[in-house]
């Protein structure tokens, strides 16, 4: 398991803790989107919960390295750290024909044929660097820990995190359920490179949203 730093516990912050342009967001939906076919390619189960905490966490390993990634940070919740416009990115992808889930937290994410062919499409085009190497193997780890009946544990190693917070230092289980706070880590880092989804990706990606609302 790699490292994770501590977190400590902040007030919300929209210029630090959400995406500031259309691009950011996008970049953060090619994301979500690559993470479910990660697993679903490494025949791992992805759903809901595991892949907010796999992106949580391998957030944090790339944070550890000095690199950038994910523009939409996380808060406290009931289950650990939490996202909801993860959960309205999939809505999203689900409305564009690019993924198929259900409802229920541990129903399957899985992509669909033109999901797939949309990100083949995008990964022949794309230069893997070492960086973004690097964030494929540590999201495959974390879903292959956490895949399918195993997401649950999950909860335990996000639960089991110390916060700090000012009054003294909390396990992640200890806070109560608030979006007015949010979660980052404690160690500060000089980021000398950012994983961005490509260009190419990001205008595909507008233009299905585009067309999914009519515009």
């Amino acid at each position: 398991m790699p490292s994770l730093p501590k977190l400590k516990l902040v007030k919300f912050d929209e210029d630090r803790h959400l995406p500031k342009t259309a691009e950011e967001k996008l970049s953060d939906d090619f994301f979500i989107l690559l993470t479910a076919f990660i697993g679903e390619n490494n025949g791992l189960q992805v759903n809901r919960l595991n892949l907010q905490k796999a992106i949580f966490l391998t957030k944090l390993v790339l944070h550890e390295k000095g690199i950038k990634f994910f523009n939409t940070n996380f808060y406290k919740y009931t289950f650990g750290p939490f996202q909801k416009r993860i959960h309205y990115s999939t809505q999203r992808l689900a409305k564009y024909s690019l993924i198929e889930k259900g409802d229920d937290v541990g129903d399957n994410i899985k992509l669909t044929n033109e999901g797939v062919n949309f990100l083949l499409f995008t990964l022949e085009k794309l230069h893997q660097d070492e960086t973004f190497k690097e964030y494929l193997d540590i999201t495959r780890k974390f879903l292959q820990e956490y895949s399918g009946n195993k997401a649950g544990k999950s909860i335990d190693l996000t639960h089991s995190m110390e916060v700090q917070t000012d009054k003294g230092v909390k396990k992640v289980d200890e806070l109560s359920s608030s979006e007015e706070y949010y979660l980052e880590p404690d160690t500060q880092v000089k980021y000398t490179a950012t994983i961005m989804a490509p260009q190419e990706a990001i205008g595909n990606l507008a233009n299905y949203r585009a067309y999914s609302l009519g515009l």
